[in-house]
């Protein structure tokens, strides 16, 4: 296995792993959560909170901005939606920078007017 995969089973694993331990306390501030694909390849969740939408996205893209890990937050307070918050990793983004960015997502949505 080469260092990028082992970079990136690292990541998607933190991120699962952050994910399952702090479901629960996020269920109770009104988010709902999806996982929607979880597989060797990809991990990927959805989150609907009262006036946005969210998506995290941990892969290996043939081609994006991010590396590995893609966070978008959706409005939905328009007729039509538009992106109110996104964060990208990219090869300097350590795991702790991902995880900090992936609370920080989660608690712009919670608190998205």
């Amino acid at each position: 296995m080469d260092r990028n995969n082992e970079s990136f089973s690292k990541i998607k694993s933190a991120v699962l792993k952050w994910i399952k331990e702090n479901e629960e306390s996020i269920k109770l501030k009104g988010v709902k959560i999806e996982e929607t694909e979880c597989n060797e390849n990809i991990y990927k969740i959805f989150l609907d909170f009262k006036n946005c939408m969210g998506e995290v996205l941990v892969t290996t893209p043939e081609f994006a901005p991010y590396r590995f890990v893609s966070i978008q937050i959706v409005s939905l307070k328009e007729i039509e939606s538009h992106l109110a918050y996104f964060w990208y990793d990219n090869e300097n983004s350590t795991v702790n920078d991902i995880l900090y960015n992936l609370e920080k997502s989660i608690n712009f949505g919670i608190e998205f007017e």
